[in-house]
């Protein structure tokens, strides 16, 4: 566009420009064709020598930047094509590597001490007890310790605590493949946090009841030593109440004796006669 507003300018009142650049978007169509495409740019180079070797300047201008501009977005496409397709090739090549070499961890190490094919929690503490198997975590980004730690959530039932799960090897490499930390958040892990958090406060709710539960209602005697009583805004100090309670009361109450201390009711008794 701003080439072809530069020779509508330049070429304003000659033949060439009258035939190839008449206007903006007839010049834009030139160059497009002949500066561009390449479809017969000798003509046209002809033409404008004829005129002045400066608009031959400009337009080799035109076709060097255009030239230029097309290779370099050629060349980034394939750069990024290249790239992407690379990037999935060392993936999936480092993924059959800690499979196979966790494969051969477990067969050689005689892990899977029962034989049933499945990973149990003291085999998984096994396996990560060895040198090798944390190379291989290492080796895909992944947190050994972090791992380690959520080894309770990983082998337990979802609906039963007391259960341990058994996974299998495909299960076992899901799980730690995707604790990666080059890996993204996903809407599934949102999910499964959502979850584990709501389990989580559901069991320290029930824990907390169950803590309070077993509380005693009413305090012994020996508790009642080490505290003011308040009755209605009035501190009970040795069997008088005062209107206004103060530190030095509520001290004093602190320091009295149990049999001194009197619960007075609210309202006053009266004398019998």
């Amino acid at each position: 566009y701003l080439f072809a507003i530069a020779f509508r300018q330049l070429m304003a009142g000659t033949d060439a420009g009258v035939k190839y650049f008449p206007t903006v978007f007839v010049s834009m169509h030139t160059l497009l064709l002949e500066g561009t495409f390449m479809d017969s740019p000798g003509a046209v180079v002809d033409i404008l020598a004829k005129e002045s070797i400066v608009y031959v300047l400009v337009f080799y201008l035109f076709v060097c930047v255009g030239s230029l501009m097309v290779m370099n977005m050629l060349i980034g496409v394939l750069c990024e094509v290249v790239s992407a397709v690379a990037s999935t090739e060392r993936e999936t090549i480092a993924v059959a590597t800690v499979k196979d070499g966790f494969m051969e961890i477990i067969e050689k190490g005689g892990l899977d001490t029962n034989g049933d094919q499945m990973i149990s929690r003291g085999e998984f503490e096994e396996i990560l007890n060895c040198p090798d198997s944390t190379r291989l975590l290492e080796k895909v980004n992944v947190d050994v310790y972090g791992l380690v730690d959520l080894a309770n959530y990983i082998f337990t039932e979802d609906n039963d605590d007391t259960q341990e799960k058994h996974l299998t090897f495909a299960e076992f490499m899901e799980i730690v493949l995707s604790l990666r930390g080059t890996n993204g958040a996903t809407v599934k892990d949102i999910v499964d946090l959502r979850k584990f958090i709501k389990d989580s406060l559901a069991k320290v709710e029930e824990k907390l009841r169950s803590d309070v539960g077993g509380l005693p209602r009413s305090n012994s005697i020996r508790s009642t030593t080490r505290e003011h009583k308040l009755t209605e805004g009035k501190v009970v100090v040795n069997g008088e109440r005062s209107l206004q309670p103060n530190i030095a009361d509520a001290n004093q109450a602190a320091d009295t004796p149990p049999h001194c201390i009197v619960h007075c009711p609210k309202e006053a008794s009266q004398e019998p006669s």
